[in-house]
């Protein structure tokens, strides 16, 4: 369980490194960018449950 959890955060982390390499302003785009990161392994971790 622990270890679908952490590679949650692993994929995440990564995405978000994607992202902010992609996007030229990130500061603008962070707070919808931060809540879609976030949300998407939320319901993953709430479906592995």
């Amino acid at each position: 369980m622990l270890e679908k959890l952490l590679q949650a955060i692993a994929i995440t982390v990564l995405l978000a490194l994607l992202a902010g390499i992609g996007m030229p302003k990130p500061k603008e785009t962070s707070s919808p960018l931060f809540h879609a990161l976030f949300s998407f392994p939320m319901r993953e971790w709430g479906s592995i449950n």
